[in-house]
């Protein structure tokens, strides 16, 4: 049985006929996972440690997560929106096992709408938050989500996994100043898991943050 856990670098994208979806689920102690029939599990893993592995699973814990005839991929606290971006950037659909919980009910109205907005697969062209009806009383519940890693499931299905971005991305729409430091701290991001989203869209959203402070 084969463990992998984070890894670094890009893979080649897969051009094989339509393939069953990635459904990933989550442990309380080893965090993300997912268990691949063995005629795919190869493919996941060349997907996933096109470079190296950054991480490996203690096996003794994680053959409990063991299904028959698959092997178990442990990403443990990897950001559930970069898993979302790394799997559908190597051509796999992607699902949330059923058994994962919903994070929506954490959150007031318009924030935990942002569960639902799925993929947003342009970097630089961000929708209007303040439309959906999201303002300055919603940072603390925007910070708390846009650092929370932890994969979410609910009736949004995979769209779950990428509710921080949408969030980091109204906090900087809303000048939201006891954002910067939170959103400070998702910059190691890019050294431990080669996080593009991140690298490309924190330093956007503390751009918009600084002018806001100059401003006074």
């Amino acid at each position: 049985m084969r463990f992998s856990g984070f890894t670094k670098g890009r893979a080649m994208l897969w051009f094989w006929k339509r393939m069953a979806p990635v459904v990933l689920k989550h442990d309380e102690v080893l965090g993300t996972y997912c268990c691949v029939e063995g005629e795919r599990a190869e493919r996941v893993h060349k997907s996933l440690t096109y470079d190296r592995d950054r991480f490996m699973s203690d096996a003794a814990e994680a053959k409990r997560l063991a299904e028959p005839g698959r092997c178990t991929f442990i990403f443990g606290e990897a950001p559930a929106y970069w898993l979302g971006d790394e799997l559908l950037e190597d051509g796999w659909e992607v699902e949330i096992g059923r058994e994962v919980r919903s994070a929506g009910g954490w959150y007031c109205g318009p924030v935990a709408r942002l569960f639902t907005l799925g993929h947003p697969p342009d970097y630089r062209n961000w929708r209007d938050y303040v439309a959906l009806g999201i303002g300055q009383q919603h940072a603390t519940e925007l910070i708390r989500m846009a650092l929370d890693p932890k994969l979410h499931g609910g009736s949004a299905g995979c769209a779950a996994l990428w509710a921080a971005p949408h969030a980091w991305r109204a906090l900087a729409q809303l000048r939201a100043e006891a954002a910067v430091r939170p959103l400070l701290s998702l910059l190691r991001r890019i050294d431990e898991f080669d996080d593009n989203r991140v690298n490309e869209e924190i330093p956007i959203a503390l751009g918009g943050l600084a002018q806001q402070r100059f401003r006074r």
